[in-house]
């Protein structure tokens, strides 16, 4: 499991880009308070901070069984450091009361998010005999981890907004629980599209086939706990919150929130030392 610090680090990166990414969605549909931006924001940019340095930290060679690219494994920090960087700017003008300004950092900064995660995907892209294929699905299952993780993350924080301002329209959080579920139906069609490739492929030490014999634990922990589960949570929470029951969708919103980081990070593993996108 020498994987599980470098999955750490591809959450709290993910986490950070999609929680940027889906507060600010919901905010140019219906304008959010500044507070809640601002609040958000900082508890975002300390979890970039927090990858950032782990990802520093960590010495790559020891914790993959496979070489990391050149020369995105290098430009992969710079490319971090310029996205927390934006966000402090973003978070500088939303104090400010600029929101026009603070919106176009923001969606820079996500921009820069975006060109990040896809960077990462190159770097950490396993040796195997069709990588085009595996980039791409690499790619989606990124994409998707991202918009979950920004989701159910921005989705909690905003429940706790409705607390205290109950007179607060539901259309951003019923928005932002529509983006969790369309991210979790895409990871529902993959894991089983890879579940259905480890039932034809041949017995292998890496591939799709050892998700159902070595891996099979942990593949349906992934499956159940960081797919299916949220997947119905969000269901409710879609129910609650056009009912105004706020209190009971940010209940919701806490227990999903620790199912999807909980799947995010063994999927990350998986996808190291199994070498398939899940």
């Amino acid at each position: 499991m020498e994987a599980v610090p470098l999955s750490f680090f591809h959450v709290l990166v993910m986490l950070s880009a999609g929680g940027l990414l889906a507060s600010l969605a919901a905010h140019l549909r219906t304008p959010l308070a500044g507070g809640y931006l601002f609040f958000n924001g900082v508890v975002l940019l300390v979890f970039m901070v927090l990858g950032l340095w782990l990802r520093l930290a960590l010495p790559l060679p020891a914790l993959l069984p496979y070489e990391v690219r050149e020369p995105w494994v290098a430009y992969e920090p710079v490319l971090w450091l310029l996205f927390a960087a934006l966000l402090v700017v973003h978070l500088l003008l939303v104090r400010a009361e600029r929101p026009q300004m603070a919106t176009r950092v923001g969606l820079a900064a996500g921009g820069v998010g975006l060109v990040s995660l896809v960077g990462g995907v190159a770097a950490y892209l396993p040796p195997v005999a069709t990588p085009g294929v595996l980039f791409v699905l690499a790619l989606l299952a990124t994409a998707a981890g991202t918009l979950a993780l920004g989701s159910v993350w921005s989705g909690w924080m905003l429940g706790h907004w409705y607390l205290v301002t109950p007179q607060l329209s539901p259309r951003p959080l019923l928005l932002i629980n529509a983006g969790l579920a369309a991210a979790l139906g895409v990871q529902a069609l993959l894991v089983l599209s890879m579940a259905g490739a480890a039932l034809v492929a041949a017995p292998a030490e890496t591939g799709p086939a050892t998700l159902l014999d070595q891996y099979s634990w942990w593949f349906g922990l992934r499956v159940g706990i960081g797919v299916v589960f949220p997947l119905v949570l969000s269901w409710m929470i879609w129910r609650t919150a056009r009912t105004r029951s706020m209190m009971a969708a940010t209940g919701l919103l806490y227990i999903a929130t620790g199912a999807v980081v909980s799947g995010e990070i063994i999927a990350r593993v998986l996808y190291f030392i199994a070498r398939v996108p899940v």
